[in-house]
């Protein structure tokens, strides 16, 4: 599951914080919750995991930022709307969340009639 969370704040010059409300700010606290979650697992298909693969936000370091975002992506062992769940509890409307695909999680089985196929490529091979 990859999903979007976006903060919006006020933006200020930093030498008068009272005048501002930073997005950025905002946007940790939800993440940190994120990332202290007792998260979901399964006996098959082990833990769930949560990467926060892209932070953005602010325009210069002396301008209290008026938005900020984060990037996720998360590897399911819960159904897509359970988990879905948990993220709009845990976010408590502190953050726009913008869910950009979710699959449940798939148990592939093999067959012991079928020939299994090699899934490795040889790095030494050439094409001629």
């Amino acid at each position: 599951m990859r999903f979007l969370l976006t903060t919006e704040g006020k933006a200020a010059h930093s030498a008068y914080p009272e005048a501002g409300e930073s997005a950025i700010e905002k946007l940790l606290d939800v993440l940190a919750d994120i990332r202290n979650l007792k998260r979901p697992s399964d006996p098959f298909f082990g833990d769930t995991t949560c990467n926060i693969g892209v932070i953005q936000g602010g325009t210069r370091p002396n301008v209290i930022p008026a938005e900020a975002s984060a990037e996720l992506q998360v590897r399911l062992a819960i159904d897509t709307d359970d988990a879905k769940n948990i993220v709009d509890k845990i976010v408590r409307g502190r953050a726009r969340i913008e869910f950009a695909s979710a699959h449940d999680p798939v148990k592939l089985f093999s067959c012991s009639r079928f020939r299994r196929m090699r899934s490795t490529f040889d790095d030494r091979r050439t094409l001629s």
